[in-house]
């Protein structure tokens, strides 16, 4: 190899390296405004509840709370933690291997591996039903009363084996709910009907519950208010 080329694949090595710091801070800022987005939105809602429970004789009763599943979790973690050790193993080949596969893989594992580790770690269920309202922590609004959901179903996606399985919401007023959610998330909701899914779903795979049951405890909610 040339001088020229050496200085070449080094000048590019040391963007690739300094690309890769930026990526990881800006994942950490992100992840930290994420924790205080839903820190305010945790008071508000604990704040909203108080209020309701002051101006209302009976509270809610919870129906249903799934929460994460650890063995699907940690599964991800081992696929993860094997993407980074692979990625950086790239890293000991040929330059041009290095730049092309070895950072992003590295990068890509170690970003999926502390998203999957804060996953693990969460106690909190990911979706409550109560007698009056659905709640998924992703969702930007957080909740949905029982009044505005018309129809429920699920969705399973299959390729070599089941790949995904969505919680599919259709509502009087689904734009209500769309401009809540920030401009790219919108848009890739609104996509959703090309799988046979809605824009509002709940993504019912990393959760350890049975669709079905949860099928059942919607349409049970949605019924006599749709027949009333």
């Amino acid at each position: 190899m040339s001088v020229a080329g050496g200085i070449f694949y080094l000048i590019l090595l040391l963007l690739t390296h300094l690309a890769l710091i930026s990526l990881m801070v800006l994942g950490v800022v992100k992840l930290t405004e994420a924790d205080k987005r839903r820190f305010h939105r945790k008071q508000a809602i604990q704040q909203t509840s108080a209020e309701s429970a002051c101006r209302q004789p009976k509270p809610s009763e919870i129906l249903l709370e799934a929460y994460i599943s650890k063995g699907m979790t940690l599964w991800g973690l081992f696929v993860a933690a094997t993407l980074t050790y692979f990625g950086f193993k790239a890293l000991l080949l040929d330059p041009v291997v290095a730049l092309v596969l070895g950072w992003w893989t590295a990068l890509f594992g170690v970003i999926l591996f502390l998203i999957l580790l804060k996953q693990f770690t969460t106690t909190e269920p990911v979706l409550t039903l109560t007698t009056t309202h659905v709640e998924y922590a992703k969702w930007p609004f957080r909740r949905i009363p029982w009044r505005d959901i018309t129809h429920c179903h699920s969705r399973t996606i299959v390729g070599k084996g089941v790949i995904a399985t969505y919680l599919c919401l259709e509502l009087v007023d689904q734009n209500k709910y769309l401009q809540q959610m920030g401009w790219l998330s919108r848009k890739i909701s609104r996509l959703n009907w090309l799988v046979g899914c809605s824009a509002i779903h709940v993504a019912l795979t990393p959760l350890d519950v049975d669709p079905a049951e949860v099928v059942k405890r919607i349409q049970q909610q949605i019924r006599p208010r749709s027949t009333a």
